[in-house]
């Protein structure tokens, strides 16, 4: 039971981190567009 949960933590801190880094990615993609179109 232990072990089970131990894994279940492991996927969710790695669900997290992914959907963590793909946010983080979307803002930086957003901030340059603006920074872009701004130089532009």
């Amino acid at each position: 039971m232990n072990t089970w949960t131990l894994t279940l933590d492991d996927n969710l801190m790695q669900l997290s981190g992914l959907l963590f880094t793909k946010a983080v990615w979307r803002v930086n993609f957003l901030a340059i567009t603006i920074i872009a179109q701004v130089c532009l």
